[in-house]
């Protein structure tokens, strides 16, 4: 008897989603799925972008750790959407968002609770905090294209784009704000690591959608002979 010939391995499913083969792009307006993280990650982040120095003051840090920190950040703003872009190719969109948001959303918390209790703790929070938010210029255009390919891309995204400076420019007003009544900015970092971790979960729920199909070209052709009918 001959011996049966071993099962085909399984294709593993692909780490990054992405329109099926065949299938093109909705028109215009699809980017409410990723809008709202559009919305509420820059919100969580703008308190320190926009305020370091006077978060540093506050937090009673040296000038030279100030100095550091202002150098060290955009270096770390740019290098995350290098690292996190690469991360997604093998790990996929939305896995990444969630890992970099929730990571954001710990470092927040530990600038404002462990980063005034040293220089060296301060800039290296400040450095991991910008590290984990440079990644949104790379996932959030990357999970556009994924879901509703090239057509209207721009379009698209400038919704994405416009949401994202809308809640940069309310976030920063916020914490401002916060600190003049409360003379302490850790409503405005708990508040930004609520959002980040919002964000964070709001990624697994951007996962479990179904992506959206186009109509083949039967289909389209078809359509107005039954509508006529």
């Amino acid at each position: 008897m001959m011996p049966a010939a071993p099962a085909a391995p399984q294709p593993r499913a692909p780490a990054v989603r992405g329109l099926a083969p065949g299938a093109g792009a909705r028109q215009v307006l699809p980017a409410e799925r990723s809008a709202v993280e559009g919305a509420l990650v820059p919100a969580g982040h703008p308190e320190v972008a926009a305020q370091l120095k006077p978060v540093a003051t506050n937090f009673k840090i040296s000038s030279a750790a100030v100095t550091i920190a202002l150098i060290l950040t955009p270096l770390a703003n740019g290098s995350a959407r290098i690292l996190w872009g690469c991360v997604s190719d093998h790990l996929g969109r939305e896995w990444t968002m969630f890992t970099a948001f929730l990571l954001q959303s710990i470092f927040l918390v530990a600038a404002t609770t462990l980063g005034r209790t040293s220089d060296f703790l301060f800039v290296t929070l400040m450095v991991l905090v910008f590290l984990t938010w440079g990644e949104i210029y790379v996932l959030f255009p990357a999970v556009l294209a994924d879901l509703y390919g090239s057509k209207s891309s721009a379009l698209n995204y400038s919704f994405l784009y416009s949401a994202k400076g809308f809640a940069s420019l309310l976030g920063a007003g916020i914490a401002a704000s916060l600190f003049e009544k409360t003379g302490t900015w850790d409503y405005a970092f708990f508040g930004g690591a609520g959002l980040a971790f919002c964000a964070a979960l709001l990624a697994l729920v951007i996962r479990k959608m179904p992506l959206p199909h186009k109509r083949s070209v039967e289909q389209t052709l078809a359509a107005p002979v039954a509508e006529a009918s």
